[in-house]
């Protein structure tokens, strides 16, 4: 579809001023234009493609167009790590619009914000909005129950999270409907990752890897790289975790998708700081931290916490040491997932062990057990 836009755009800009489209033609391919944008997975591309069609095609466009607009900016803003502003956009084209679709996805994607930040009433309300636009539509139907699933993970329910995982990938395969099957399987990892299930998680994300590359989606290759390398370093395997998670960054940063590249930096600091620099790895990890702050990722930023007290002792810097229990502490009635659970009891002994020893070998002891 870009390249169709574009080559549009090539001909149309040849032609005499009388001879081109109509106002109200050039406004619908730039509105084409974004869509197409957005669906790349480029946000910053998708945000400059809608701020050129309001700053040339503004007066053009009408009421069902801009409900579209405001739903791809929304969509892109997500990306970006804003979820406020993308809260925004999605309820005024939810608000707006008479496309029962668009509204039932608007919906969706607020309730996914809320499930990053782990607020559960809004995020069930807003499922609920959109199972209700959704109808019968069963395209929209397994997207809104994966999102569902998406917090059950996020809150420790794997049980309920699986049993939806394994609905949803049996009847897309059933209606040929490959994309929400290759979700459902990354999800199934993601769901063996939070239990501990580290091979298993390991062997999901590289068949999902797989899916990505041959249907053409960067924006999940991303997040599937990602997630194999935090499988890979929460298995104890630094030095091949370091490889998938720098990728996985580099395509976040390509396409502008600062909330995942965010995630990416929080394991990379851990897998830096263990195998090449120390310091780099705990700067890497604290600019993680703060991007997972501003895009509401309550769940990285649980990691973030965990692995700053982990390189914290590494380093035997008493006072980071102190203050990463205090911090991880705070975290503990969202320790749902049994990965972080074992990580916080582990680490939590290992510090009191670190700033209770009376002697160098006894501290270094409880350094070289991390």
């Amino acid at each position: 579809m870009l390249e169709l836009v574009g080559r549009w755009e090539q001909l149309q800009s040849q032609l005499a001023v009388e001879a081109r489209p109509s106002p109200e033609r050039a406004a619908r391919i730039a509105l084409y234009k974004l869509v197409a944008t957005a669906r790349s997975g480029s946000p910053t591309a998708a945000i400059a493609a809608g701020r050129a069609l309001h700053q040339s095609h503004a007066d053009a466009l009408d009421e069902p167009s801009w409900s579209v607009v405001d739903y791809w900016i929304g969509d892109a803003l997500v990306a970006l790590g804003k979820p406020e502003k993308a809260r925004a956009r999605l309820l005024r084209a939810y608000q707006s619009s008479s496309d029962a679709a668009l509204c039932s996805d608007a919906a969706r994607l607020i309730a996914s914000t809320y499930a990053a930040a782990q607020d559960r009433t809004a995020t069930e309300e807003w499922l609920g909005h959109a199972l209700q636009r959704a109808g019968s539509d069963a395209y929209r139907v397994a997207r809104i129950e994966m999102e569902r699933a998406h917090f059950y993970i996020f809150v420790g329910e794997l049980d309920a999270a699986r049993q939806i995982f394994v609905q949803v990938s049996a009847a897309a395969k059933r209606r040929g409907d490959l994309v929400t099957a290759s979700g459902a399987s990354t999800d199934l990892a993601r769901c063996a990752l939070a239990n501990c299930d580290f091979e298993a998680a390991r062997s999901g994300f590289e068949e999902a890897i797989g899916f990505d590359r041959a249907l053409g989606n960067g924006a999940k290759e991303a997040f599937d790289l990602i997630h194999l390398g935090q499988a890979l370093l929460w298995s104890g395997n630094m030095q091949a975790a370091a490889p998938p998670l720098e990728k996985g960054l580099a395509i976040a940063k390509e396409l502008g998708n600062a909330a995942l590249a965010a995630e990416a930096q929080v394991h990379l600091g851990l897998a830096v700081a263990f195998t090449r620099d120390p310091e780099l790895g705990r700067t890497m990890c604290e600019d993680g931290y703060r991007g997972a702050v501003r895009s509401e990722q309550r769940e990285v930023e649980i990691a973030a916490d965990l692995h700053s007290l982990r390189i914290a002792l590494l380093r035997q810097d008493r006072a980071a040491i102190a203050a990463g229990i205090e911090r991880c502490g705070a975290h503990e009635h969202h320790l749902t997932p049994l990965v972080y659970r074992r990580a916080f009891a582990d680490l939590q002994q290992r510090a009191r062990n670190f700033l209770s020893a009376e002697t160098t070998s006894q501290r270094q002891a409880a350094v070289e057990q991390v």
